[in-house]
């Protein structure tokens, strides 16, 4: 019998609740670059573009220091955080990849409707629908991570997953910038949203990782209350949400000099 937390034969992974959940045909390393590549979809959506500001303004007959651009990012972020609230119950009752499946078909429809928005207002409308959209696999590849490991090798995943969050931002606005000089802004959207399908593709090599007993038998805006209620009255639990949130908050700021950088 294998220690919680390491693959057994035939891709089982065996948690801290002992429950066996199976990988499929995905082996312990493809899971981790696959979940990693879920979640990095965020990133690519935020940072891909900033190097198109420019671009949007002159074919939006904007100002060349026009500020209304930046609502891009805001609006997306704004998305991204609200839907957050809804995928997780939604994922404990439903189970994960009918969940994550809704959430990218939402990311690309807002994709698509961003890239063929006729006005920045359209523009926005639909960067708020992505980063809705957004949150989907965000959420779901946590969760999914969450039902499959526990303990140290959880907390080494997630911190490779974290690195590649932080590793996109990076790499992302050189590889617009690039792609910038062989088309328009609006292929890099189109871009994002050939990504989303094929991450969906992949997907579909992990069975369901939520075993229907651990499921919610209903949704109740109690029982999400409640799981509130525990998390932030857990003092490890608001002190790593702090500081996770300086961190973002760094990452967001660099967002917002960014189009600095690159003009």
């Amino acid at each position: 019998m294998s220690p919680p937390g390491t693959a057994l034969e035939g891709h089982l992974i065996r948690t801290a609740d002992v429950t066996e959940v199976s990988l499929g045909r995905v082996g312990p390393r493809e899971f981790v670059v696959l979940m990693a590549t879920t979640i990095g979809l965020t990133a690519l959506s935020i940072d891909l573009m900033l190097p198109a500001f420019d671009d949007m303004r002159s074919d939006f007959g904007l100002a060349a220091d026009a500020t209304e651009t930046a609502s891009i990012v805001t609006v997306f972020f704004f998305g991204l955080a609200i839907a957050q609230l809804v995928y997780g119950p939604l994922a404990d009752r439903f189970g994960r990849k009918p969940v994550v499946y809704g959430g990218m078909v939402v990311f690309a429809f807002g994709a698509i409707g961003a890239a063929l928005a006729p006005t920045l207002t359209w523009v926005l409308v639909f960067r708020f629908i992505w980063g809705v959209g957004a949150a989907g696999p965000r959420v779901i590849a946590l969760s999914v991570i969450r039902d499959i490991y526990a303990g140290d090798r959880m907390a080494r995943i997630m911190s490779f997953i974290a690195a590649v969050f932080i590793f996109v931002p990076i790499i992302a606005p050189s590889i617009g910038a690039l792609l910038l000089e062989v088309v328009s802004w609006r292929a890099l959207f189109v871009l994002v949203a050939a990504s989303t399908g094929f991450v969906a593709l992949w997907l579909t090599r992990l069975p369901e990782t939520l075993h229907e007993e651990y499921r919610l038998p209903r949704l109740q805006v109690s029982t999400v209350t409640h799981a509130m209620r525990v998390v932030v009255t857990n003092r490890q639990a608001v002190g790593y949400t702090l500081g996770m949130t300086l961190a973002f908050g760094a990452l967001v700021s660099y967002l917002a000099g960014s189009e600095l950088v690159w003009d």
